[in-house]
């Protein structure tokens, strides 16, 4: 039977990782046994996982995992050794995205513990702004989301959880492609479970994907959205989307619940669904945690250059302001603009602290940027060659007295080391 190379496969992973605490929503209940199912059959305790995996399928009925595992356990009560003996390949389609679920889950998620964590945080992460509510960081390679809420930049990991992504992974490129971008992206809002169909399950949070460094870039597509998924099922393969970022239902509603502040999720205007809040969402891959002691050289080189960026707008200084920008022509069309909010910009920019703005190196995959960014930026006046590119930094900051403007900087390095701004992006949050 073909129930052999599957738990083979399985017990050959990585130990389990299980969530620190366990919260009242099924999903974390699922999660819970799963992990705890896998555990033992990664460990060899075949008779302990049967009985585990049993009681999964009853109080789960519509997890797939659950009820495939309890199958296979139940069909045999072979030794571990007996099950390593086969191969994975001939599975069908099904069997094989329920078999990179189980690798997911099985797989070791190191993070801190739980709590306020203001000595680490993800080596994308350079500083976090008075303005940022909440920080998603979503580990595209290793099929998980940690959910950290931020209180005056000090960030505190509430939850984390198992998500799908890409069929065809991630770093987005154009659209149709399938994956999943990699980037720094802001939350513009909720799609309820009525206004969508079935597959998107309990409701949508929409990310600003493209945003002005994707356009930059040539990077095309749309639609990037966190969802759920169709209410029959409990949860998708890892790589099953064509680029969301989905996960069960009850994962999906207590996200929602905490970022809009247990608004009732079936009223709620999709317009204004998080207008109160500023969640970041960072897409990215193969997460390491950093001490703060080794962001801090890096905090006071990005607040010194914001600081530039800051005194040339307010000094209305072309001369240095053409230093900073990348395109002489997109600066040309900044100080060009009539809009009567961007003819404010060096009067907001006087009211901004260096300390209150976020800052991030922007996800991109090794090797990726530097012929991408060469490709598409122009060509620099002053140098003759083609600007090229160390990985982009975000800056991110609310405007005005009630914080009712948000304006983004994308920042890279050119070919002398010098970092000038690639493209910026410029929004009302009354829009």
């Amino acid at each position: 039977m073909k129930s052999l190379p599957l738990l083979a496969c399985l017990c050959l992973c990585t130990p389990a990782w299980t969530a620190p605490h366990l919260l009242t929503q099924s999903a974390e209940a699922l999660d819970q046994q799963l992990a705890a199912t896998l555990q033992s059959l990664s460990d060899g305790n075949i008779a302990e996982a049967r009985v585990l995996a049993r009681e999964a399928a009853r109080r789960f009925p519509r997890s797939a995992l659950a009820q495939l595992l309890a199958a296979e356990l139940g069909a045999s009560a072979a030794h571990r050794q007996v099950l390593a003996a086969g191969g994975a390949a001939h599975h069908d389609a099904p069997l094989q995205e329920l078999l990179l679920e189980a690798r997911a889950r099985l797989h070791d998620r190191p993070s801190p513990d739980h709590g306020p964590l203001p000595e680490k945080l993800p080596t994308e992460v350079i500083q976090l702004g008075k303005a940022v509510s909440a920080l998603l960081v979503v580990d595209l390679a290793d099929s998980s989301m940690h959910h950290l809420a931020v209180n005056a930049g000090v960030p505190t990991l509430i939850q984390q959880h198992y998500v799908g992504s890409g069929k065809a992974g991630f770093d987005k490129r154009f659209e149709g492609d399938n994956k999943t971008p990699l980037g720094v992206y802001r939350i513009t809002g909720y799609r309820s479970d009525a206004s969508l169909p079935d597959l998107y399950g309990a409701g949508a949070l929409t990310l600003n994907y493209p945003n002005a460094l994707d356009r930059h870039l040539g990077r095309t597509g749309s639609g990037i959205w966190l969802h759920g998924v169709p209410h029959r099922q409990r949860s998708r393969s890892p790589r099953s989307s064509e680029g969301c970022v989905t996960m069960s239902n009850d994962h999906f509603n207590a996200l929602y619940r905490r970022l809009s502040g247990d608004r009732n999720l079936l009223t709620q205007p999709p317009s204004s669904a998080i207008s109160s809040a500023e969640p970041i969402v960072l897409l990215t891959h193969d997460v390491q945690w950093q001490e703060a002691s080794a962001r801090h050289r890096e905090q006071m080189n990005f607040q010194t250059l914001f600081e530039r960026y800051q005194r040339a707008w307010q000094a209305g200084d072309e001369r240095a302001l053409l230093d900073l920008y990348a395109s002489p022509e997109q600066l040309q069309t900044r100080l060009q603009q009539t809009s009567t909010t961007e003819q404010m910009l060096p009067v907001l920019l006087g009211r901004v602290n260096k300390r209150d703005i976020s800052i991030f190196h922007n996800p991109s995959l090794p090797g990726a940027g530097r012929g991408e960014t060469a490709r598409f930026m122009p060509v620099a006046r002053q140098t003759g060659h083609a600007r090229a590119t160390q990985p982009e930094i975000v800056m991110h900051m609310r405007l005005g007295e009630a914080g009712e403007y948000h304006l983004s900087l994308y920042w890279g390095q050119n070919l002398h080391g010098q970092w000038q701004l690639l493209t910026e992006q410029w929004d009302s949050m009354s829009s």
